[in-house]
């Protein structure tokens, strides 16, 4: 009791004796102030105080100047700021969260921090970094920490009696469990009565499966585009991520900001959910490399097959020799002279003949020909 009482009266002397002076007020941050608002109201201030010193009409002038730039200047970035804010709105954003936001940008209450972990130069905003961080300062990784002797102990006997967790495992119970080989795939397609079919099949089925295994990791995707944020340049963000985890927090990595401008800085950052069908993409480019491969087949088949079917006919040459034999004999008879018109009928007539006889001639070859 009398330490407590002494105490009390040292505490009350001190209160009569020192004077207690009130902190400067520090304003309340707002999401859309930038450093060009901080520069044009240091100079206003600037001005300001030259006025003080000295009344004079140009100092006067400098300083409206100067107070009218201030005006202008927050007034185009607060405009740029609630236009970027507006965009991000959609049908599933809530109301609380549009109310909240609009708190925060006519800067009624305070700005929050993010809850973050700091080691070193390490932050960890999402749990899963939180979480990691936590592993490894148990493990002994971070900071120099060493794990008791007992946690040490308790670590290998767990890794004793779970030793075969992290190998392949080589002896099987059942003989369904043992991994086939490719002889035995290739033996079972080629004595199916469809092989190219069930190829087909198998080859589907496995890109099918593969798009739904990875199609969290490749079909989404989580788009941020952050503008400059005081002396930090703007940057574009692409992360696979659920659509409830599509925010600056859960994208944004490594966060270029400190933690008392991270949610600042997110606010100024637009994300955009996206998805595609990688389903789609992978059929499309299978028809058409399925196309382009039966042209190049059957272009293939042609060049093959165009010597065999222009092949030289041995009975073309007697039958050129004959024609211009004929040519060359109506040629001289007729340089001879004309005989009378009955003879000059019966040679034509003849001549018609043989010409229909070579021709019909022609005809039985060329079929017998391809025929065989």
């Amino acid at each position: 009791m009398c330490v407590e009482g002494l105490t009390d009266v040292f505490i009350g002397a001190d209160n009569q004796a020192i004077p207690v002076r009130r902190g400067k007020g520090v304003r309340r941050a707002v999401p859309w102030w930038t450093d060009e608002c901080s520069e044009a109201v240091r100079a206003r201030n600037q001005a300001f105080r030259a006025l003080r010193v000295s009344m004079t009409q140009q100092a006067v002038l400098e300083y409206q100047r100067l107070k009218a730039m201030v005006r202008r200047t927050i007034k185009r970035t607060k405009r740029a700021a609630w236009r970027r804010l507006c965009s991000t709105f959609g049908r599933e954003t809530r109301m609380t969260d549009v109310w909240r936001i609009v708190k925060k940008m006519r800067g009624c209450g305070g700005m929050r921090r993010v809850p973050v972990l700091v080691d070193g130069d390490l932050v960890a905003r999402t749990d899963g970094e939180k979480a990691n961080m936590l592993a490894k300062t148990l493990s002994g990784e971070a900071g120099g920490v060493r794990l008791s002797a007992e946690c040490l102990r308790q670590r290998r006997e767990m890794l004793e009696e779970r030793r075969d967790l992290g190998h392949k495992k080589m002896v099987f119970d059942s003989v369904l469990d043992v991994e086939f080989t490719m002889l035995e795939l290739t033996l079972a397609v080629k004595r199916a009565g469809c092989p190219l079919a069930l190829l087909l099949v198998i080859f589907l089925c496995e890109v099918i499966s593969k798009a739904h295994a990875s199609k969290s990791f490749e079909d989404v995707r989580c788009k941020c585009i952050c503008p400059p944020y005081r002396n930090i340049s703007g940057h574009i963000y692409n992360r696979n991520v659920s659509q409830k985890d599509c925010n600056c927090l859960h994208v944004v990595d490594p966060m270029p900001v400190p933690g008392h401008d991270v949610e600042a800085y997110c606010l100024l950052c637009e994300c955009k959910y996206e998805e595609r069908s990688s389903n789609t993409i992978k059929v499309t480019i299978i028809i058409y490399l399925s196309v382009v491969g039966s042209l190049l087949f059957y272009m293939l088949f042609l060049l093959l097959v165009d010597p065999l079917i222009r092949k030289h006919d041995p009975y073309t040459q007697p039958l050129q020799n004959e024609e211009d034999t004929e040519d060359m004999q109506s040629q001289a008879e007729g340089a001879g002279g004309r005989g009378n018109t009955v003879l000059e009928r019966v040679e034509g007539a003849q001549q018609r003949w043989k010409r229909q006889v070579q021709e019909q001639r022609k005809t039985v070859f060329d079929r017998h020909k391809m025929l065989s």
